[in-house]
């Protein structure tokens, strides 16, 4: 039988404690790399607002409230309603920018300016999600196999096509595909039968988490035997499936407890920061941010890798012979 969760976060210590070099460099350049693709988003946000401002005429009229601003603190009573005017016509500017214009020039601009910034965000989000997906990877084979810096930097760049076909696969085997597939369908619908489909929207969520939920982690120890023995994504997925039987419980019971314990780390690391930072310049908090997501993930992804091995070595039943062997090998019909 596997040990008990306390047992496993004490073994992690001693793991984390032999290798703290690595770790804490990989923290580091991992929150580093975060840090700036935030960095860029939000100057690339504030781009668009100033557009945005600028397309209102506030900035044009910063000057001349100012100067009301002197003048009604000296109790000039027509600069409150100068002031009031102005902030009228900012209104209607907002107003007219954020309607939908008749003419095709004005059409084509508003068009273009929205989805610019929302290939932005889209562009980040992918960053994002590239970044904590390599920082995963990284940690999980540091805490696999251990070594030197480069040695495992050419060991992630050479698992990381792999691994995202894994995950890719586990993806669409675990029918997380389906919630995304029934809010596309509601957006994608007609008006007129868009809150009809919102029942089929929220069926499909729950449907899709439910089986991801059943399903995910028997093939937990999937990236074990791809990362560790080199096996195919298919092979990887079905060897899971058999070494986890009898373990559902206590894998995402496991997993889900040491993600809010990483979480809640993070947190708290956040906090004690944000009492010592100054208030007035945002960037370093930004970059405390990234740094504890680093943590976050590097105590998650290491414990995932101790909680693998201790499955794979105590299991409940006896590993299926040839599991899915006609899938595996592509043959099909029934074996004799």
């Amino acid at each position: 039988m596997a040990k008990h969760l306390h047992h496993l976060l004490s073994d992690l210590g001693n793991v984390l404690y032999a290798r703290w070099k690595p770790f804490v460099a990989a923290i580091f350049v991992g929150g580093f790399l975060l840090f700036a693709a935030r960095a860029g988003y939000v100057w690339r946000l504030q781009h668009y607002q100033v557009q945005y401002i600028d397309g209102a005429g506030i900035n044009a009229e910063r000057s001349r409230i100012a100067d009301l601003q002197l003048r009604r603190q000296a109790g000039d009573p027509k600069a409150v309603a100068e002031l009031q005017q102005i902030s009228e016509n900012m209104t209607k500017r907002l107003q007219s920018l954020r309607s939908r214009a008749t003419s095709s020039v004005s059409l084509y601009r508003s068009r273009t300016f929205f989805s610019e910034m929302g290939i932005t965000i889209a562009v980040y989000a992918l960053v994002v999600t590239v970044l904590m997906g390599a920082s995963f990877l990284f940690f999980f084979v540091l805490a696999l196999e251990g070594g030197e810096m480069r040695a495992l930097l050419r060991r992630m760049c050479a698992l990381a096509l792999p691994m995202t076909r894994l995950f890719l696969w586990l993806f669409f085997s675990s029918f997380l595909w389906v919630p995304f597939l029934a809010y596309l369908t509601v957006r994608l619908a007609p008006t007129p039968i868009t809150e009809k489909l919102g029942y089929i929207q929220a069926i499909g969520i729950l449907l899709g988490y439910f089986c991801a939920i059943l399903l995910c982690p028997r093939y937990a120890l999937s990236p074990l035997f791809l990362v560790r023995d080199g096996k195919s994504v298919t092979e990887s997925a079905h060897e899971s499936y058999a070494r986890t039987s009898g373990y559902w419980g206590k894998i995402l019971s496991n997993l889900l407890v040491t993600l809010l314990l990483s979480l809640v780390l993070s947190w708290f690391i956040v906090r004690f920061f944000r009492m010592i930072i100054p208030s007035g310049n945002p960037l370093p908090l930004a970059l405390v941010r990234a740094l504890a997501l680093e943590v976050a993930i590097a105590l998650w992804a290491s414990f995932y890798v101790h909680l693998s091995k201790e499955v794979e070595a105590h299991p409940i039943a006896q590993p299926m012979e040839e599991p899915f062997e006609g899938v595996v090998s592509g043959e099909l019909g029934v074996r004799g």
